[in-house]
């Protein structure tokens, strides 16, 4: 799921439900996402029951384990198709075996599992049914002596008593399970992951938008169904069990429209992905607005774990920016609001927005190659650009402070307080005139909104003077200074060299 790839006329799948299909036509489409393994009623391509049975009961965790995969039915399923499916009877005893994933008369996905005995275990008819073209994020989380739980789109479903997965010789079929070859579907699967842990709830949201790499603590089989290495004709796992797959008749590797993106591991703190099933995203601050309604449109967000800021080299405006970007990764989504929740992102947002004449978005890399492609002002904390070209790139929040006041310059009424030396090699005075009486705070930030300073006096006579001893504090850096005199709040900007 690596490679762009570039293909025409494709019979795009949108807006379709399970009674209607409507068919869109586009002359190019252009996806990011690699491929995904098209199955059209395929019963051949199988992970042998010795592979799987070792990651399903493992030592690592107590025979705890996790499956997850994304998946879209292409046609309506016929009641008992399944997506993925190891589920039998055994030999001899006739007692059940595997799991299933396999749909319901009502074209809900049903959880079938074997228990040893006579009858199976399993979650029927929950959930929301599946409409055609529409991707779904299915998990499964299983722990040994407790419960199976049923996650999708990374909403817990319901869930089962679970004892052990019970093994079988036949393996996991992809599109099928082999003990059933007339229950088969046609539908596209992406992304299967088979984890020997079970993954908690936070841990099903914060990975189901982006690849893996496949070294992660845990993850047993990984298909992220490009082809082999050398060979267009097979799959290979890329977890640490792995286990090469021809592609068999009726199967097929098609460009990919999933919401799994591949998101550089810096920008992974946190990841998210806006589709039809997920149209409300905010990624540590940043949304992107508007609601999609195509089943082959999405966007994946990640955000880079950075708090601190820096400046722009060689920006004739004096652009500094946040270091801890966005990366943006669309999918048939050209344009969109973009909004920054400054609290989001800043300590003390309010006083850092107070020195802010106004913000840029920075698309590429601020210390290299970039354009700015957003221009606005920030209103009640929040800031929106507007119509703004999205592709697969890094977004930085940009911003030129307003002037840094000279000498004794203060944005004040009757001169009540003065500030001085400004700039400064490190001691400052602040002079607050005609308040005898008055409780004086004054209140230091970094740039980030960080207080680094506070004190608190009470103004004796008609001159109080103040001292603010900034010299152990490293390199030149600017500061607002809020100064607060009984009622009234003045903020100052004060330049340290």
């Amino acid at each position: 799921m690596k490679r762009k790839l570039h293909f025409l006329s494709l019979l795009l799948l949108s807006g379709f439900s399970l009674q209607a299909q409507t068919t869109l036509t586009e002359s190019t489409l252009t996806t990011p996402r690699g491929t995904s393994l098209r199955v059209t009623g395929g019963t051949q391509m199988i992970v042998p029951g010795a592979t799987v049975n070792s990651v399903f009961n493992n030592a690592v965790t107590n025979n705890s384990f996790t499956i997850e995969f994304w998946a879209k039915v292409n046609t309506d399923p016929a009641t008992s198709a399944k997506l993925i499916g190891s589920n039998g009877r055994l030999p001899v005893s006739n007692f059940t075996s595997g799991i299933a994933f396999e749909f319901s008369a009502t074209n809900k996905l049903n959880v079938v599992i074997g228990n040893n005995s006579g009858s199976w275990s399993s979650i029927t008819d929950q959930g929301l049914a599946w409409n055609v073209g529409e991707w779904n994020h299915v998990t499964v989380t299983a722990e040994n002596g407790g419960f199976l739980k049923y996650y999708v789109n990374g909403t817990f479903v319901a869930q089962v008593a679970f004892t052990q997965y019970v093994e079988n010789t036949w393996g996991l079929g992809l599109g099928y399970s082999s003990p059933y070859p007339a229950n088969t579907v046609q539908a596209e699967l992406d992304d299967l992951r088979i984890w020997k842990k079970a993954l908690t709830p936070a841990e099903i949201l914060q990975n189901m938008n982006y690849e893996l790499a496949g070294t992660e603590t845990g993850l047993g089989i990984y298909y992220n169904f490009d082809h082999t290495v050398g060979n267009t004709n097979s799959i290979t796992s890329n977890g640490t069990t792995q286990f090469e797959i021809t592609l068999g008749t009726n199967y097929s590797l098609q460009p990919s429209t999933s919401p799994v993106a591949n998101i550089a591991s810096d920008f992974q703190n946190v990841v998210k992905g806006k589709w039809s099933k997920n149209n409300t995203v905010n990624v540590v601050g940043l949304s992107v607005l508007g609601t999609i309604t195509d089943f082959n449109t999405n966007v994946v967000v990640g955000k880079k774990d950075d708090v601190t800021t820096d400046v722009v080299p060689g920006s004739t405006m004096a652009l500094s920016y946040l270091k801890g970007g966005w990366e943006i990764n669309p999918l048939n989504f050209a344009t969109a609001d973009l909004q920054v929740d400054l609290a989001a992102v800043f300590t003390n947002s309010a006083a850092f927005d107070a020195t802010v004449d106004h913000y840029e978005l920075i698309k590429g890399d601020p210390n290299g190659t970039y354009q700015i492609v957003g221009t606005a002002t920030s209103a009640s904390g929040i800031v929106t650009f507007t119509n703004v070209a999205l592709s697969g790139d890094t977004y930085y929040l940009g911003y030129i402070l307003t002037s840094v006041l000279g000498n004794n310059a203060f944005n004040s009424i009757n001169d009540t307080v003065s500030l001085y030396p400004n700039p400064t090699e490190g001691n400052t005075i602040i002079e607050v005139n005609g308040k005898a009486g008055s409780n004086v705070n004054v209140t230091v930030f970094d740039i980030v909104g960080r207080k680094v300073l506070d004190i608190q006096k009470q103004a004796i006579g008609s001159n109080q003077k103040i001292e603010l001893d900034l010299t152990g504090i490293a390199g030149e850096q600017l500061f607002v200074i809020q100064v607060q005199v009984g009622d009234q709040i003045k903020t100052f900007k004060l330049l340290k060299k």
